[in-house]
């Protein structure tokens, strides 16, 4: 079971079984509905896997983990409403251990996708089909 709390200063605290973990809006997950979406698919992606793999009807610590690491990417991804699917995108943020677990992930739940969550599954077919934007230039500092 989850429970959710929500605190002053606009964080929020997620208690799965024994794990609890403090999200910060804004900083932790993301805010737009791109990105929302994006979350929302690779959760679906890896609910399947862990369900499967991991027996069990709630995220395994180790897919927790990485759903957490996975939402705090998205918050801050330079590209923002205009993020490509992360196949196609130039900037690499996650770790390549994270990028390999994800890359697993996908490759088992994706052709599952289009029975459990079709949805899901169609407006990721479509993301991938928009080329990746250039890569976001970095604000400049000023020397005094």
């Amino acid at each position: 079971m989850i429970r959710l709390s929500s605190h002053a200063g606009g964080s929020l605290t997620i208690r799965a079984m024994e794990t609890e973990i403090e999200v910060r809006c804004g900083r932790d997950r993301p805010t737009t509905p791109r990105l929302l979406r994006e979350l929302r698919t690779l959760e679906a992606m890896t609910a399947i896997f862990c369900r499967d793999r991991h027996g069990g009807e709630v995220l395994c610590e180790s897919c927790e983990a990485l759903m957490a690491y996975a939402a705090k990417r998205l918050a801050v991804c330079p590209f923002g409403e205009d993020k490509p699917v992360c196949a196609k995108c130039q900037i690499h943020c996650y770790g390549p251990r994270q990028r390999e677990e994800v890359r697993t992930i996908m490759r088992y739940a994706g052709p599952r996708m289009t029975l459990r969550h079709p949805l899901l599954a169609l407006g990721h077919v479509l993301d991938k089909r928009y080329p990746a934007p250039p890569k976001p230039s970095a604000p400049r500092v000023r020397d005094r």
